[in-house]
């Protein structure tokens, strides 16, 4: 009997056998092998953008706010996140030219965990930024996108991304709408 352990049988081994075992084993991509008790990013955070107004006046500055509803127990970062954790962040894609200001940044809560204290925010906070389209802008709308970077915790962090879509009319005059003050 052959020794697989030496000379060409441990050869066939590494080189065909552990590979076809290695593939067997592991999903086909675009499958999870998460179990199903385990919890994602995505399932934590829930982002939406809205907007003070029913559309976009051009020349005059208005607020776009991106809100995270964040799951009860965990919490997203502040731009200095203390001891522990990581800022939100956000990179903007626009179907028109719209200048977009930094983040204006709620006010934290300070979380103690063991040893550090985070400023962090917990519940549905909303990151507000400045928006505004040039004078001569004569679309008739503009879809505005945020990617969103976030880490989110409780006893454990878990780093996640996703992304929030608005389109607004170009309008005359700035209107509030009930829905428009019912979500901010």
């Amino acid at each position: 009997m052959k020794n697989l352990f030496y000379g060409p049988g441990l050869k066939a081994f590494s080189l065909i056998i552990l590979p076809l075992m290695l593939m067997m084993s592991t999903p086909s991509y675009g499958q999870s092998n998460l179990p199903t008790g385990l919890v994602q990013a995505d399932d934590l955070v829930k982002l939406e953008l809205i907007s003070e107004s029913n559309g976009l006046v051009p020349g005059q500055v208005q607020w776009i706010g991106l809100r995270q509803d964040i799951a009860e127990n965990w919490h997203t970062y502040w731009e200095n996140a203390g001891d522990a954790g990581a800022a939100t962040e956000v990179s903007w894609t626009a179907t028109g030219p719209i200048s977009i200001s930094p983040i204006f940044w709620p006010t934290p809560e300070v979380i103690p965990f063991q040893n550090f204290l985070s400023h962090a925010y917990e519940g549905s906070p909303v990151l507000l930024f400045q928006v505004k389209l040039p004078e001569d802008f004569s679309a008739s709308q503009v879809t505005l996108t945020a990617d969103v970077f976030y880490l989110v915790c409780e006893n454990i962090c878990i780093p996640g991304n996703g992304s929030a879509t608005i389109t607004l009319p170009r309008s005359e005059e700035r209107r509030v709408g009930k829905e428009c003050r019912s979500r901010w």
